[in-house]
């Protein structure tokens, strides 16, 4: 980003390391408000393409397939971003939760993993079920609410990872049962 771009999105002087540490702070909380409210329109502009199934019509198979390609965006952030549109679309208010910083656009992903797995078990949520499960999670930070979700249901484990550790080798975690463990 160039200076005069810098300039006029942030409208502090554009030498950063002319500002004193409460300058600094002062401009850095801006822009932080100015990013939060950036997603928040993101995820409603996604509510809309997908009402409108924008992504079909420019042939993409998906939500997270039009972000990633799209958009830009890498698969995780694509990923939070869409699962906060689907649980928006149910909980509108998650928008605004977003925006006020009461709701981590990470808890609203997570909720809406934790929700597609409940479907998936025939545990359906209604929107008033979710709207207060929202409200449950609200003002926690991810770590709390990936505790208290996989309490709720043990299959939803936020544990569980992939990484690539070289070219050709990829690190698996899991976390299983005694029981299965017994039957490796």
């Amino acid at each position: 980003m160039g200076s005069v771009a810098l300039k006029s999105f942030v409208n502090v002087p554009t030498e950063l390391t002319s500002l004193s540490e409460a300058e600094l702070v002062r401009a850095t909380k801006s822009v932080v408000a100015t990013e939060t409210a950036a997603t928040t329109n993101v995820v409603r502009h996604l509510v809309e393409i997908f009402k409108r199934r924008t992504f079909a019509v420019l042939s993409y198979s998906s939500m997270s397939k039009f972000a990633r390609e799209e958009l830009g965006y890498d698969k995780a952030s694509a990923q939070r971003r869409v699962n906060a549109m689907f649980l928006a679309m149910d909980v509108p208010e998650v928008l605004e939760m977003i925006e006020a910083k009461t709701l981590h656009l990470q808890v609203a992903a997570d909720i809406q993993t934790f929700l597609n797995k409940e479907r998936g078990a025939r545990r359906p949520y209604s929107n008033d079920e979710k709207f207060a499960l929202v409200q449950r999670c609200a003002r926690r930070s991810t770590r709390q609410v990936q505790r208290y979700l996989a309490s709720l249901n043990p299959a939803c484990d936020f544990r569980d990872s992939k990484r690539y550790v070289s070219k050709d080798r990829l690190q698996v975690t899991h976390t299983l049962s005694v029981e299965v463990e017994d039957k490796l």
